[in-house]
């Protein structure tokens, strides 16, 4: 389950990636004004990422055999 809950993390921030270069690039070419950064994609991803580590520690301490 925690390998499952971290894949899903690495697809998320992968797609993640994606289309915010593929939003900057767009801006870019058709020269729009700045700013080109993103203020809540990152809180989302620190979020994500540290739920998964809970779940693995949890998983790892709670259901140990």
């Amino acid at each position: 389950i925690a390998g499952a809950a971290f894949t899903l993390v690495a697809m998320f921030v992968m797609v993640y990636a994606l289309m915010l270069f593929q939003w900057r690039a767009e801006r870019i070419r058709q020269r729009d004004a700045g700013p080109y950064d993103d203020r809540r994609g990152p809180t989302v991803l620190v979020v994500v990422l540290i739920s998964a580590i809970l779940i693995n520690f949890y998983l790892r301490f709670v259901h140990a055999e």
